[in-house]
């Protein structure tokens, strides 16, 4: 689609420069469940701390909430969804309405009104624009073109972006006119590496098992075949905003606690990626984990990778139910008998899952020196 592809990170900075243009327009393109309006939101977000007002997404909030924010549209940094494809064109435009002088004026559309006030700033994103047939993308032509729709015209403090499923995605989008084509600058984004992706759900606290076992195997991270006539497929989306939520905190000790868990992961990703989960949370049964808290140099007995993964997930459930300073210092004294890989794995995670208590006591452990040394950065 775009010759330009960007990581989650690289596209970030393009909309935060773009934003300090103003008047420049940007079309992202991507497939299916990769986070192009999660990042949307994130830059809207930082970019109201940088101007010094509250963020608000207006779709979020409620009707009593948005004439609040009405009333003070100086102290916000508003994010609009804007779904062409769910809207009529005068859901865009307004309807007509006779005046007082037998003319007709435009009563336009609420959140219109806001993006037409000289004191509004925002963003206004047309997601899933391409979803939307020709006659209705091309209500919003004027303002994406122009910045102005009938007789109102755009706050100079709203930026536009929009996005859109590639084609070749097969996910029922419409091609769109080049004119409007060429009133953007073009992006796409990249699916995110497992790596990034992993990160990402540490600092957003994601299920262990979900993290370990994508770091086990990478290729279920993303697998989005459009032939496919499976509902349900592995997307960063899927696991993070829907597995995860539907297991995270369930117990996985006997058999019928597993089969419950993956039912619900194979509402989220499909069949075959949750076959493949369930069987590496059945993993942890054979690893005992008392005799490694005993004895930390039995890790070294476990050689298969897939168990190895399996123990960081055991080890970072255990140390969020056990968090004292001596149970940080025993999960560091295990990390010293794993290979490093592992061991940083392990104790990111393990940070994550209390942040606070864990940078306070690590740094009063007495071979903190040693510590910071082999895996300062990963702390910081």
């Amino acid at each position: 689609m775009a010759e330009i592809k960007l990581n989650h990170e690289q596209l970030e900075a393009e909309i935060t420069d773009l934003m300090e243009v103003g008047d420049v327009s940007m079309y992202l393109w991507g497939t299916t469940g990769i986070g192009k309006s999660q990042t949307v939101s994130k830059v809207c977000e930082k970019r109201s701390k940088k101007l010094g007002k509250k963020f608000v997404e207006w779709n979020k909030i409620s009707q009593k909430e948005k004439h609040q924010v009405a009333e003070k549209l100086e102290d916000y940094y508003i994010l609009f969804d804007i779904r062409l494809s769910q809207m009529d064109p005068s859901d865009v435009r307004g309807l007509p309405d006779l005046n007082h002088i037998n003319s007709v004026e435009w009563k336009i559309p609420f959140w219109l009104y806001i993006v037409s006030n000289p004191k509004a700033s925002g963003t206004l994103f047309f997601d899933e624009i391409n979803l939307a047939p020709p006659s209705i993308q091309a209500s919003a032509y004027q303002i994406i073109c122009d910045r102005a729709l009938g007789e109102v015209t755009l706050s100079d403090g709203v930026f536009i972006i929009a996005a859109g499923n590639r084609i070749g995605d097969r996910a029922n989008v419409y091609d769109m006119a080049k004119p409007l084509q060429n009133r953007f600058v073009h992006c796409e984004l990249k699916v995110p590496s497992t790596d990034d992706w992993c990160d990402w759900a540490m600092e957003r606290n994601i299920d262990s098992r979900i993290i370990t076992f994508l770091k086990w195997k990478t290729s279920l991270l993303f697998k989005f075949d459009p032939s496919s006539k499976e509902q349900s497929f592995p997307t960063p989306r899927s696991w993070g905003e829907y597995a995860d939520k539907l297991i995270h905190g369930l117990p996985d000790n006997t058999p019928e606690e597993r089969n419950r868990i993956k039912r619900k992961v194979t509402m989220a990703v499909g069949t075959g990626a949750a076959q493949e989960f369930t069987s590496f949370i059945k993993l942890k049964k054979s690893i005992n984990l008392q005799d490694i808290l005993k004895n930390p140099k039995k890790v070294s007995d476990i050689t298969e990778m897939d168990m190895k993964y399996s123990l960081v997930s055991l080890l970072a459930d255990w140390y969020e139910k056990n968090y004292k300073a001596k149970d940080l210092e025993l999960l560091l004294d295990i990390s010293t008998h794993m290979q490093k890989e592992f061991a940083i794995l392990m104790i990111r995670m393990a940070k994550a899952k209390h942040k606070t208590s864990f940078l306070n006591q690590i740094s009063k452990l007495p071979n903190w020196k040693q510590i910071g040394k082999d895996y300062g950065k990963y702390l910081i």
